[in-house]
């Protein structure tokens, strides 16, 4: 379903009370961000809110739920990778993987979600253009995002 979504709609990841508005707004998909959405000082709490908040979601919208985590390289993305097993026990599926440059970057997020999980790599740098043969083809792979 969310390899054929047309429309996404983002909510900040620390604002749960969002969500089943978002889910309500005829988007495809709803993306839950911790990355841009979130302030540094409320990165980690987040990941909390979100752990509590994805039970409330109806199992139907879960499929329909998204989280973007942090990219490789910043203080808070160990942290998000760590936290995606509990959050994949609850339903979630998908990832969106900012400034995705390498394959080598999407292989510890993928082991993370576990099996039955999607990754939709951010192509956002020349970087990531550049590594798009290789990105392109880890498993699992839903769609590139290109903006």
């Amino acid at each position: 379903m969310i390899a054929s979504a047309m429309t996404v709609l983002f909510v900040p990841g620390n604002r749960p009370d969002r969500f089943a508005k978002a889910l309500a707004s005829g988007a495809g998909a709803v993306i839950v961000d911790w990355e841009d959405a979130v302030a540094p000082a409320d990165k980690i709490a987040v990941r909390e809110q979100c752990a509590q908040a994805w039970p409330s979601v109806p199992p139907a919208d879960r499929a329909r739920l998204l989280l973007r985590i942090n990219a490789a390289g910043t203080p808070w993305h160990a942290g998000d990778v760590a936290a995606l097993p509990a959050l994949a026990a609850q339903g979630l599926t998908t990832v969106v993987v900012p400034n995705a440059a390498s394959a080598a970057a999407l292989a510890p997020v993928a082991a993370a979600l576990g099996e039955g999980g999607a990754l939709l790599p951010l192509i956002d740098s020349a970087a990531g253009l550049h590594a798009v043969p290789q990105t392109a083809h880890p498993t699992p792979l839903a769609r590139l995002l290109i903006p």
